[in-house]
């Protein structure tokens, strides 16, 4: 573990000697943001129903065949999984309990991947759902996240 968390920031570090200065957005006003925001909202929404009328209970959509690919004999839901946090984020709630309650009755870890078994659970939610003030609070409550969290890991036996 160690020796892939030193690659991690061995390689971090290597690309913040060749970082260039970050690109700005130009700014946009609040209701050119609501708009886009309404769009991006749309297009989530737009390929979740995609996904729950051709591939529902799969690992995902084929678009182009408008059939269901699954990367093993069973499905790991991959896209619900993946999908749930970005519908709950954007508001798209009938959508997110409808993955919820999919992975709640059909995800099952109960066989062999690769050889191993892989079990997983809620340990524990770190904190409630918030609104920041602004980008320093959020940086400043990831970091306290992070570091919740190493002390959460640290207290399992994996």
């Amino acid at each position: 573990m160690k020796k892939w968390i030193f690659v991690l920031v061995a390689l971090c570090a290597g690309c913040a000697q060749h970082a260039t200065k970050p690109v700005v957005a130009p700014a946009i006003d609040a209701a050119a943001s609501a708009r886009l925001a309404a769009q991006v909202r749309e297009e989530v929404h737009h390929a979740w129903r995609g996904y729950t009328r051709y591939a529902w209970g799969h690992d995902d959509l084929a678009p182009l065949s408008k059939g269901a690919h699954d990367w093993y004999a069973a499905p790991l839901l991959m896209t619900p999984v993946d999908a749930l946090d970005t519908l709950v984020l954007l508001g798209l709630n009938d959508e997110a309990n409808e993955a919820r309650e999919l992975i709640a009755t059909k995800l099952d870890f109960d066989r062999d991947i690769y050889g191993a078994t892989v079990r997983l659970g809620f340990v524990q939610r770190l904190r409630d759902e918030r609104a920041f003030e602004t980008l320093d609070a959020l940086k400043t409550q990831i970091a306290a996240d992070g570091r919740a969290a190493q002390v959460l890991f640290g207290r399992l036996s994996l």
